[in-house]
């Protein structure tokens, strides 16, 4: 008990804790919903459902030329409040070029995602993605004045409000539109709460706003858009391509065992990774402008991080096919072999996400773009060689989680090596 008193008076630590609970409750309630939603809905809605997302995630991080992480690196509030400005108008302005794109080449979309079922839903990704950016535009700025448990209270609203939708709506048999519909409206019940957060924080910079203090920060923070909106583009081209893979190659049934593993496997990252990185981000980038070496810091962090999470990924290697045939029926078991083949990718995914945002930092993201860049494109060209030897899906997806647990592997050695070379201010 005395141990965790003198862990909890620790801000570093108390910090990743309350969000940590926050992510757990997130996490725990789609978890425990999923059994539910497996017997409301058939594996083809997830597969509409995943393919939906995997489109969010593909123009979402890019809206914002990525701008918005660089809200917390400035000493100044007003330049991070301009930063905000520019990425809340450079999602909107994206968002309408996105539904002009929608509505122009609508059918050769279609016809290219050779998934006849996303149909409407097209229309309404444009919304989706004005929504999903601005989150990510408050939940910065609230990072910024460690407002962990706003948060932590948003995570668990946005959660349990999908989650309670979809559930509702496949209650009435709406098994086409449930999901998307009820992830639509649990986005926006976030957007609502996240934006009073917003306005109380920055409130007395709203007179002072202008057109030439905003270009001021898009030049300053031009290695953003140039190098970090590219790299978060590949990363999302890179998990969601083989997505699109699996349409072209399977079908939407196999799209839909593999999104559920996806989505099972990695709750983990999201659950411990996503808080360690918030508090994370904020910490090393204050201890990197006061002078102060961040390298023993990681280090210690990224091992722990293993040895703590070793037993569990090894469980789910050995006891996932059982589980999930246990958790949501016999025909769920598929995902539950796919789940198991998934573990060495995210295992060095757990432990290589919470220090990516290390080059953002220290300023080396050309050299993490250029690094990623060699990397994403030959795990796909591992996938797409791997179904061309004629072999079945589960090779094809084992190939690629072995190339994957490299990539996260060759990151973490990369950024350490990279600290060695940071000079005190």
């Amino acid at each position: 008990m005395q141990l965790f008193n003198k862990i909890y008076k620790n801000e570093f630590f108390k910090n990743i804790f309350t969000l940590f609970t926050g992510t757990t409750i997130s996490q725990l309630i789609p978890f425990l919903i999923a059994p539910l939603l497996t017997r409301l809905f058939y594996p083809e809605d997830f597969g509409v459902l995943a393919l939906y997302m995997s489109l969010l995630m593909l123009f979402s991080v890019i809206s914002t030329g990525r701008y918005e992480f660089a809200i917390i690196l400035p000493k100044s509030d007003k330049e991070a409040f301009s930063l905000s400005v520019l990425s809340i108008f450079l999602s909107f302005v994206s968002s309408l070029f996105l539904l002009l794109i929608v509505v122009v080449f609508y059918n050769k979309i279609i016809f290219s995602l050779h998934n006849y079922q996303l149909g409407v839903w097209l229309y309404i990704l444009p919304v989706s993605v004005f929504l999903f950016s601005l989150q990510r535009v408050f939940v910065l700025c609230l990072n910024r004045y460690k407002m962990y448990k706003g948060i932590t209270f948003n995570r668990i609203l946005k959660s349990s409000s999908i989650s309670s939708f979809q559930v509702f709506f496949g209650l009435l048999g709406l098994n086409k539109i449930g999901l998307i519909i009820g992830d639509l409206i649990g986005n926006f019940l976030s957007v609502l709460f996240l934006v009073r957060s917003y306005i109380y924080v920055f409130s007395c910079h709203f007179k002072s706003i202008s057109i030439s203090s905003i270009f001021l920060v898009f030049k300053k923070y031009k290695q953003f858009p140039i190098y970090n909106a590219p790299h978060a583009l590949l990363d999302v081209l890179q998990i969601n391509f083989v997505i699109f893979l699996i349409t072209l190659f399977y079908n939407s049934t196999t799209l839909g065992f593999y999104a559920l593993s996806v989505k099972i496997i990695r709750a983990p990252i999201s659950l411990i990774g996503s808080s360690i990185s918030n508090v994370l981000y904020q910490k090393l980038n204050k201890d990197y402008l006061e002078g102060k070496s961040i390298l023993n810091f990681t280090k210690r962090l990224t091992i722990i991080l293993f040895v703590s999470s070793l037993p569990f990924f090894v469980l789910i290697f050995l006891y996932s096919e059982s589980l999930f045939s246990f958790l949501f029926g016999e025909e769920w078991a598929v995902s539950g072999k796919i789940t198991s083949i998934l573990v060495p990718w995210v295992l060095f995914n757990f432990i290589s996400n919470p220090i990516s945002i290390i080059p953002n930092i220290i300023k080396k993201q050309k050299q993490f773009f250029i690094l990623s860049l060699i990397f994403n494109l030959l795990s796909l060209f591992v996938f797409i060689f791997a179904h061309y030897l004629k072999q079945d899906f589960y090779f094809s997806i084992k190939m690629y989680s072995y190339f994957m647990g490299l990539n996260c592997f060759v990151v973490v050695i990369w950024i350490i090596y990279s600290l060695n070379f940071v000079n005190k201010k």
